[in-house]
């Protein structure tokens, strides 16, 4: 019987290999639950279904995921410390020696590898799954698939309302660009010196709620996590907290985070492509292509949204099979209960069936604190953690929302394969060829300098802005601009075919109808008087930048109803605009007044002028009138008495 090796370790020869070998295209996948695809069938996670588009480009070859070490719960890199100690307390199995202890402290995270990949656990890192990978064995990678920073992050603290509610961007904001641009650049940085000559596909994060997540089925989701029906008694008739707030707080605190997340990672790869160290045979970045109705509790989910046990996601009886001491949570519960009374009887029986953790073994043995917890702490803790992983598939993507994955992984590789084709074929510099010819078409080239994409370094290092995947909006408010705007203000891309998109840049309003009036409730003051603001949008996946034609700031009609105290006009100072982390304009006014309906517009791109040719482009944006309530569940309304002010 020939010997299994883990994979990315150099193959052996001799045996099989040499009888008529096949060459092997092979990929690599490192990263978190996104990678691994929690909750979807093993032939449909995302990177699989990419495996296998492949397949026709490579008739001649077995194309192949030759080393995937990825895991749910992977972090990038270790935050606290204390996450190795952690795991050989909570799975002691794994390490059956002082040495194998003593090694997995100092780095080797190779036993937290057997640890089934649908059980939650920030290690094996993403990072050392890639310095895993035997240098000379990365050389033949020709595709890395990378993610990663979603649990560094901690994104369910981010998008709950309880925790920390309406400081969430002081709180969050420079946590969430240290991991999504400086420690995804570092990352991009391990995975090139690993795989010299790979096609490095990042990919972003996915959107797990969004303001078409349906009030009613959030709202029994808040219920259920708040586990207490005497509680949310309390809070619905009281008032004691506002329900419908939170919920409003929650679709905010979601759409937020994923819109700066996705610009800092698309930073990441712009910045990586240009450093020449790094970008090898190039970095393609991948978003979801989520829209607001593929979120969580949304019209058309492409997240798993099962929070109860038991789920109805593929992987859901193997990883409740799968999961350490998942037999035991019924008897952790029971002891609980016992414990909270002083009464430790059953308390043998529990350590022996469970295995660990070693610290609540040692707890119910002592009857006294280990680890700076109390033996009832601790069972809670671990019965906690068995039920996170029954539900683990909860908010991560299902079948639809992995077909979407791999559909635009694959369409911005092949993309990036013909440009960059196409690059390398062009005439050495210097050498002669012909003018181009009177009405010749737009070059590539040509088309990033006019949209102020074209960076410093070789046209490879830009040939990912063919797509536009993320834009910032940075304002200037003018000190005489009204205060407390009412309308809500949209960037809205103007298109070759005559349309528009467009994305609202405030927070979404919250509205509520009291005693006949109405009160608008704005969960940050933003375009206020002197304020400088930065507006981050995702534009799903989906937009090249050959189809716009111009772009405009726009203030949506007035708001039917009495509105107390809210201002009509704003007041620009200064306007600048980033496309995937690159400053493309940077327009100061003076006096400018926009009323609600108006527009700013933004005098981008520049018009393409073909040789003996008239200017091919717009000479004045007509912007379409945006009703108070153009952007779909733009406003959350709500009954009177169903939540408190």
């Amino acid at each position: 019987m020939a010997r299994s090796r883990l994979p990315g370790t150099p193959p052996t020869s001799g045996g099989n290999d040499e009888i008529a070998p096949r060459d092997k295209f092979r990929l690599a996948a490192f990263g978190d639950s996104l990678m691994w695809g929690q909750g979807v069938a093993r032939d449909s996670t995302f990177k699989e279904l990419f495996r296998k588009s492949l397949i026709p480009k490579h008739p001649k070859a077995d194309v192949v995921i030759a080393a995937d070490f990825s895991r749910s719960g992977a972090q990038i890199r270790l935050r606290n410390g204390n996450e190795r100690d952690e795991f050989i307390d909570r799975y002691p199995d794994f390490f059956p020696t002082e040495a194998s202890q003593r090694a997995f402290l100092e780095g080797d995270e190779a036993p937290a590898h057997a640890l089934f990949g649908e059980i939650p656990s920030s290690l094996p890192t993403v990072t050392w799954q890639v310095e895993r990978i035997d240098p000379e064995f990365g050389k033949t990678i020709k595709v890395a698939l990378v993610c990663g920073g979603a649990n560094d992050l901690a994104f369910e603290d981010i998008i709950n309302p309880s925790f920390k509610p309406g400081k969430f961007i002081d709180t969050f904001e420079g946590k969430i660009r240290e991991v999504t641009y400086l420690d995804t650049k570092d990352l991009l940085k391990v995975v090139r010196d690993k795989c010299p000559n790979a096609v490095i596909v990042l990919f972003s994060y996915h959107l797990p709620i969004s303001y078409e997540s349906d009030y009613h089925d959030m709202k029994n989701y808040f219920r259920f996590e708040n586990d207490n029906d005497v509680t949310w008694y309390l809070n619905e008739f009281f008032h004691f907290e506002n329900i419908d707030a939170m919920i409003h707080e929650a679709r905010v605190r979601s759409v937020w985070a994923h819109s700066l997340s996705s610009y800092w990672l698309r930073k990441a790869v712009t910045d990586s492509n240009l450093d020449n160290d790094v970008r090898g045979p190039g970095i393609v970045f991948s978003p979801s292509g989520y829209g607001m109705e593929n979120a969580a509790f949304a019209g058309r989910s492409f997240v798993h949204s099962d929070y109860t046990h038991p789920t109805t996601d593929a992987m859901q009886s193997e990883r409740v099979l799968k999961t350490p001491r998942g037999n035991a949570l019924d008897d952790m519960l029971q002891m609980a209960a016992h414990v909270m009374l002083n009464n430790f009887e059953g308390a043998k029986a529990l350590r022996a069936k469970i295995h660990g953790p070693t610290s609540l073994e040692e707890a119910l043995f002592s009857r006294s604190p280990e680890r700076g917890l109390s033996p009832l702490q601790l069972l809670v803790q671990e019965a906690h953690r068995i039920q996170h992983s029954f539900i683990a598939s909860f908010f991560h993507p299902n079948t639809a929302g992995a077909k979407s994955y791999a559909g635009i992984a694959k369409d911005r590789y092949l993309k990036h394969l013909e440009l960059t084709d196409a690059i390398d074929k062009k005439p050495a510099a210097g050498a002669a060829h012909a003018a181009p010819a009177a009405g010749a078409p737009e070059t590539f080239e040509e088309r990033l300098s006019r949209f102020k994409l074209r960076g410093p370094g070789p046209l490879q290092s830009d040939v990912g802005h063919y797509f536009v995947d993320s834009l910032r909006v940075s304002t200037k408010t003018a000190s005489t601009s009204d205060k407390g705007l009412a309308s809500d203000i949209y960037i809205v891309l103007h298109l070759r075919n005559g349309t528009t998109a467009r994305w609202m840049l405030n927070f979404q309003y919250y509205e509520q109808e009291l005693a006949g009036t109405k009160f608008l409730i704005k969960l940050q003051p933003q375009f206020e008087p002197g304020e400088k603001e930065a507006f981050y949008v995702d534009t799903g996946g989906h937009m090249e930048l050959d189809k716009i034609v111009g772009v405009s700031i726009a203030l949506s009609t007035q708001r039917p109803g009495t509105w107390d105290k809210l201002g009509d006009n704003w007041s620009p100072e200064r306007i600048t605009l980033e496309i995937n982390g690159v400053e493309v304009v940077n327009r100061p006014f003076s006096g400018l007044v926009v009323p609600p309906g108006g527009s700013v517009d933004l005098k981008y791109p520049d018009p393409f002028v073909p040789a003996a040719g008239p200017a091919i482009a717009p000479v004045a944006i007509k912007v379409p009138r945006i009703s108070a309530d153009g952007f779909r569940a733009q406003v959350v309304k709500t009954s009177p008495g169903s939540g408190g002010l």
